[in-house]
């Protein structure tokens, strides 16, 4: 699992027997098992083992609890090997019905003997893994409880209570409260609301349950098998109805939706915001507690975390038992924006075969931060045909620098991910959040704005990315717009997946070049990425950085990676296209030229079969015409078939577009809109304001798929009043002239 080493840091044969696993057991007449089952629910638990996974799962548990404990080599395989024992243990002690006394005695065993090699104290190997150990063993006690006699119980309870004190409660207190929460649920001493372990849990958490150190340490947290006494206490907590905050509470659905969905690169394994390293493991699987309970967070987060289930289950207490019933069907998650997280774009993956060959890039902006945050806010992320293609700094254990450069470089200095900064460099690691976008199945795009990193000027970095089809090859856009000084330097940084010794290539001094992916590759050489600088630079410098990942010698690898400046004009307003296009031996490059109309930057791409896009930056005050097409705004990305008829077109911030040649097809607007349309049917993001839309036979429009009041139409065109807010548009228009209820739509 890629975070393992981070450091820091019912279903029933009828209704009835569901009824009976899920319903909370009073706590006041103190009977066990009470924690997260009761005995009542052992019939319907044992006929679980009629089907998979749970017959997996009570085959190993048996196996496991004969084969006795494993004694580890150090503290945190000492807790592994601890929980892993025990809770096969009690889980076998509830399914082996004949040996039921046998597996309770290997419970009273591991709390009685190895308990005692586990050292507790306060960093990370001392807090963490003994606090997750404490907490199952807590658990597994309470199920085998009726097993043992009334001194073995009390011999259990008094070495489990000495343990409970040395748990300590300081920067990890999730762990730590944890332990100490579950073991005063079992005692009796708590039967209010845990506000401690609650507000721990949340204020990691961007008010759309994006974690906001990054995926791998959410993984960390919230699903990993080293510590899931920092999330599965919730499920004492809710089981016993002594806190009732945390199935239904939208922050926690939204983040399992995350952590099991968006927050994975398009192949499977964790993008590289914050503590989070990228790796060569590619579709990854796990077998961890928290993952099989993820539907009591919603149908969408079990489907996102069923694609995650392994071949092979582990025999687990909490896996079998906290589950409702099994994961429903596995999905793949589609693009999304978060504003409080960012926007996590992907092409649709409708097999799992189709991973390899997907693309998707990632725009990060949190507005808080925590202790594994980084400078990245407004930072982007790539990868597609089954590499990492623009990575960030990256992680190697907390405070661990990498062969020549410092743990600062890696954890607080914005040059080591794919930023953009000005002289004043970055102030914060918490951002202004996503303002503006939409997805849509073509084309997705999302405005990050940098809120208080540049204290000094303003960054709204525009992301866009354009999806391939069957002819098309998918790639990347940044339209970045920057308010500085007069005079003042602006410079981006992007680091391919590429190593120092290997260089990237300059095509075109100035405006192409070219990185051969290839440091940590699934296939190294294969894959690369073009970087076109369609706003010419000042000055563009291929510099070294450092990477930090555990999967290179020393921690880390030395990249080669580009830095591109700026300067800004009188105005201080500082417009940028950047295109990133990835390219392999299945994947052809397009051509890409610059252009430059009116004082305006931007570049044609031209795809095989004559699909030609056009990308461009304006000040948005004046029109501007190149090509056919003529745009008032802020940024243009439209698309021009190979007989020049308009296949799609993207205005930012602007109030026209138009074709010169062809069918019509536009916009005109009485405020800015963000507007993107493809055929009949796109997206706006509308200030409020009234649209004239522009297109062959259309008298009608639906905004969110309801029909709106015409304000005025005329041949080819028809005006709406768009309210303030993000819509999906559809153009309605008329076969031919015939009365308007005989209605074509594309």
């Amino acid at each position: 699992m890629s975070v393992a080493r981070t450091h820091g840091a019912c279903l029933g044969v009828a209704i009835v027997a569901i009824v009976v696993l899920c319903a909370p057991l009073s706590l006041a007449d103190g009977s066990h098992p009470r924690l997260i089952l009761q005995a009542s629910s052992f019939p319907a638990l044992r006929a679980r083992a009629a089907t998979e996974p749970w017959a997996s799962m009570k085959a190993d548990a048996i196996a496991a609890s004969h084969a006795g404990y494993i004694p580890g080599n150090d503290n945190e395989q000492i807790a592994l090997n601890l929980t892993r024992y025990s809770s096969a243990s009690a889980l076998a002690c509830i399914l082996d019905e004949p040996n039921a006394r046998l597996h309770a005695t290997h419970v009273r065993d591991a709390i009685l003997g190895p308990l005692d090699t586990l050292t507790f104290g306060q960093v990370w190997e001392t807090v963490v893994p003994p606090a997750n150990a404490v907490f199952n063993l807590i658990v597994a006690l309470d199920v085998v409880h009726d097993q043992l006699t009334g001194a073995e119980v009390t011999a259990c309870e008094d070495k489990l209570q000495q343990k409970v004190q040395q748990v300590w409660t300081g920067d990890w207190s999730s762990a730590g409260l944890g332990a100490i929460g579950t073991w005063d649920v079992y005692t009796g001493a708590r039967t209010t609301p845990d506000d401690a372990y609650y507000d721990s849990l949340m204020s990691s958490l961007s008010q759309d349950g994006v974690f906001l150190g990054g995926r791998c340490y959410a993984w960390a947290r919230y699903s990993g098998a080293n510590r899931y006494v920092k999330n599965m206490y919730m499920d004492v907590l809710e089981f016993t109805g002594v806190d009732r905050r945390y199935y239904d509470n939208p922050r926690i659905i939204a983040l399992y939706e995350w952590l099991y969905g968006p927050s994975d690169a398009v192949f499977g394994g964790p993008i590289p915001f914050g503590d989070c390293a990228i790796q060569r493991e590619r579709d990854e699987a796990f077998d961890e507690p928290p993952l099989y309970r993820a539907a009591r967070f919603g149908q969408l987060a079990g489907r996102y975390a069923a694609a995650h289930q392994p071949s092979q289950v582990q025999g687990n207490l909490l896996s079998y038992v906290v589950p409702e019933g099994p994961l429903p069907p596995g999905a793949y998650p589609t693009s999304r924006i978060y504003p409080d997280g960012g926007a996590f774009f992907m092409e649709a993956l409708p097999t799992r075969a189709a991973r390899p060959t997907a693309m998707g890039g990632v725009l990060w902006n949190v507005r808080s931060s925590e202790g594994h945050s980084h400078y990245d806010v407004n930072a982007v992320a790539l990868a597609g045909y089954n590499e990492y293609l623009l990575v960030n700094s990256g992680y190697a254990d907390w405070g661990n620098a990498i062969p020549g450069y410092s743990w600062s470089w890696i954890h607080d200095d914005e040059r080591s991910g794919n930023t953009l900064r000005t002289s004043s460099r970055h102030a914060s690691k918490a951002g202004g959040g996503v303002v503006e976008g939409f997805t849509d199945t073509l084309f997705d795009y999302a405005s990050g704005d940098d809120g208080p990193v540049l204290p000094d000027d303003i960054h709204l970095r525009n992301f866009v990315f354009v999806h391939g089809d069957r002819f098309n090859n998918a790639y990347f856009v940044l339209f970045d717009e920057v308010q500085a000084d007069s005079g003042e330097h602006i410079l981006t940084d992007l680091h391919p997946n590429t190593f120092a010794a290997t260089g990237i290539r300059t095509d075109l001094a100035g405006t192409e070049y070219t990185a051969t992916i290839d440091a940590v590759a699934h296939d190294p050489g294969q894959v690369k990425l073009t970087f076109f600088y369609a706003t010419p630079p000042s000055a563009v410098r291929q510099l070294n950085g450092g990477v930090a990942t555990w999967e290179a010698p020393g921690g880390g690898f030395e990249g080669k990676y580009l830095e591109a400046e700026y300067i800004a004009p009188a105005s201080g307003d500082k417009n940028l296209v950047t295109i990133l296009f990835p390219h392999d031996h299945n994947h052809a490059k397009a051509v890409m030229t610059r252009l430059t109309v009116g004082g305006s930057s931007g570049a044609t791409i031209e795809h095989a079969g004559g699909v030609v896009d056009t990308a461009f930056e304006s000040a948005g005050a004046a029109p501007l015409t190149h090509d056919g097409n003529t745009f008032t705004g802020k940024a243009l990305l439209c698309r021009r078939a190979a007989n020049g008829a308009n296949v799609f077109y993207f205005v930012r911030k602007g109030r026209s577009f138009a074709t010169t040649s062809g069918p019509p097809v536009g916009f005109n607007s009485a405020g800015d809109v963000s507007l993107y349309m493809r055929g009949t049917k796109g997206q706006i993001v509308s200030p409020g304001t009234r649209v004239r839309f522009t297109h062959p036979r259309v008298f009608r429009v639906k905004l969110d798929g309801s029909l709106v009041s015409t304000a005025d139409s005329g041949p080819d065109w028809v005006e709406v009043d768009v309210p303030s807010g993000t819509h999906s548009v559809e153009l309605l228009t008329r076969r031919s002239a015939h009365p308007p209820f005989h209605v074509f739509v594309f």
